[in-house]
């Protein structure tokens, strides 16, 4: 039988394969499957038919809708603590979409980055780093393993947008590029495409990284008039939002910033000040984060760090930036960027992130310490069985010398394998996707130029 790293096949062809023995096979059974773990070969188990009337199985044929708070990986879904619209909800932002979003007769964008006046906004693939070279695996062989081999960074941008509706239409219908994530100023989450696409969003870092768009005016620095747009009332600073920017999913949602006055600081040597983020985006980000360690463990949950500890305000050297195993900001990736900007609280994520992580791993062994033998009969479901723990890769901390990288200590979770964490949510595993998408390979990409539209 597949493993479950692998494509599931749909339920009607394993409906097949079970009534040939004489045995239906239930709904609830798929959404029992848990992640797999640190291989493919976890055997997929299958819940059995219900030999009876119950009130908590859907009856044949009943729609079933996803619960709104999944990412997608390699076509499966995976509990991230925090509402996500993904680009196949009503509502969602389509990376796949091969033209403007207000014009399907316009494929290219306005103004595209270098190498991206293409009609697909993603590239080819990433391309997987082999001796004597690299190739781009074909789409179909991205499953969870190969993902996970090769996504080691995430990468955070603020978007310059205000909003991630305008960061969206400023990326695909202006720019030529796209982004795994959004996080609007309410914290809502939008996924534009498949975790395991090669998203144009920050150059070299695009083929081993997840992308992350945090909606934000940017810096204050040169721009009075989005100094006047932050406003003030008696519960502190407010952003006035224009209208043409698009407004929240959250009813009369008013975006405030975390801390009360700006922020200033270094980046590159370059003076900067700006607000900080919303409380709503900060949560949302954390969780984003948890969930993204846990699908893919090689990115840990730690930012670059000088011998002081301090997150680094530079650039990192193509050799820091290759073996780098974490979460950086945009500036980490080109001394040309200046995102996430000095208001990024990144002690605050970071620790958010680990709590979130750990107290995942903490409920799983509970639960599984818990459940009954799989033969009791009145288990409803049966989970897939774990072969092993998946482990982040082991390196130490390594110094480049003065003002070089630290790589902290490995923080490492005594924890089940991504997926296991939070049953059944994080168990769920209904094939979706993207069919047909052919992505065209772009050269020259020079990563997201998301600077605000003109104002």
């Amino acid at each position: 039988m597949r493993g479950v790293g692998h494509n599931v096949m749909s339920p009607v062809a394993h409906g097949h394969r079970r009534r040939a023995r004489g045995r239906g096979f239930g709904w609830a059974g798929l959404l029992a499957v848990c992640a797999a773990c640190g291989s493919t070969r976890a055997p997929l188990v299958i819940e059995p038919a219900h030999s009876g009337s119950s009130a908590a199985a859907p009856a044949i044929g009943t729609r079933l809708e996803r619960r709104g708070q999944e990412l997608i990986a390699c076509g499966q879904l995976f509990h991230a603590g925090t509402p996500v619209i993904t680009w196949l909800d009503p509502g969602g932002f389509d990376a796949y979409r091969p033209h403007r979003t207000t014009d399907a007769d316009a494929p290219l964008p306005l103004r595209p980055a270098p190498g991206c006046d293409t009609p697909s906004r993603l590239g080819a693939g990433r391309a997987v780093a082999e001796p004597g070279g690299s190739r781009v695996p074909p789409p179909t062989a991205w499953d969870l393993d190969l993902l996970r081999r090769q996504v080691t960074q995430v990468v955070l941008h603020y978007d310059a947008a205000w909003t991630s509706a305008n960061c969206f239409r400023v990326l695909h219908d202006v720019r030529g590029l796209s982004v795994h994530l959004l996080i609007d100023l309410d914290g809502t989450v939008y996924q534009s495409c498949d975790l395991k696409e090669r998203a144009r969003h920050a150059g070299p870092a695009n083929d081993r990284s997840i992308g992350i768009e945090i909606a934000h005016p940017g810096p204050l620095d040169g721009q009075p008039q989005l100094r006047a747009a932050y406003r003030r009332d008696a519960d502190g600073p407010w952003l006035e939002v224009p209208a043409r920017f698009g407004r929240s999913r959250t009813a009369g949602f008013v975006p405030r910033p975390a801390r009360p006055e700006p922020i200033a600081g270094e980046i590159h040597g370059q003076r900067v000040s700006m607000y900080d983020f919303t409380e709503e985006q900060y949560r949302a980000l954390a969780r984003v984060l948890a969930a993204l360690h846990r699908i893919c463990p090689q990115v840990r949950l730690e930012a670059p760090r000088g011998p002081d500890g301090e997150v680094l305000r530079r650039a990192l050297s193509a050799e820091e930036l290759a073996s780098f195993r974490g979460v950086l900001g945009h500036w980490h990736v080109t001394a040309r960027k200046l995102d996430p900007g000095p208001a990024f609280d990144w002690e605050r994520v970071l620790a958010e992130a680990r709590r979130h992580a750990a107290a995942r791993a903490l409920s799983a062994r509970e639960a599984e310490r818990s459940r009954p033998s799989a033969g009791a009969a009145e288990i409803p479901h049966v989970l897939a069985a774990a072969p092993g723990r998946a482990r982040m890769q082991a390196g130490g901390g390594q110094r480049s010398g003065e003002g070089g990288v630290v790589a902290a200590g490995e923080h490492r979770h005594d924890e089940p394998p991504p997926g296991h964490e939070h049953p059944p949510d994080l168990g769920e595993r209904d094939r979706v996707g993207h069919a047909g998408h052919q992505p065209q390979r772009s050269e020259g990409e020079h990563g997201a130029e998301t600077a605000p539209p003109e104002r």
